[in-house]
């Protein structure tokens, strides 16, 4: 049994699952590109009442990513704009999430209504964002 699996079992035997357990073990599913398992998760997460924060949306961002899930993705968007203030690492989630998906024109969008708050890792998406519009990755 790898470790993902046997974070699964000790997250399935939770008797009361806080955010933090759901955040460490949706992450987990990401982090190791089972795309599918993390949504999963993040479906089952919100059907058992628990709200999302910005770590869990910019997890999920990820896996819209690495899915090119463009529709989750823009609805993942839709809950940041309703649940969280969107800071600079959320806005690069999301100029990722648009990026690979093919939506440079949502992600550029972001990216300029950053202004100043701009870091390095903003940069480097939206190039990779124009270098994958540019190369069709």
């Amino acid at each position: 049994m790898g470790s993902l699996e046997l974070a699964r079992d000790f997250f399935e035997r939770i008797p009361q699952k806080n955010l933090v357990s759901w955040n460490s073990i949706i992450a987990g599913h990401e982090k190791n590109m089972d795309y599918k398992g993390a949504v999963n998760l993040f479906t089952q997460m919100q059907v058992e009442g628990v709200k999302p924060d910005r770590h869990t949306l910019s997890s999920v961002l990820s896996v819209c990513a690495g899915f090119v899930a463009l529709h989750l993705g823009i609805q993942i968007h839709q809950q940041v704009i309703k649940l969280v203030i969107a800071d600079v690492p959320i806005n690069n989630s999301l100029i990722t999430m648009y990026s690979r998906c093919g939506a440079i024109i949502e992600a550029q969008t972001i990216f300029y209504e950053m202004k100043l708050q701009k870091d390095v890792i903003s940069w480097n998406a939206m190039i990779g964002g124009y270098a994958c519009s540019w190369f069709c990755c």
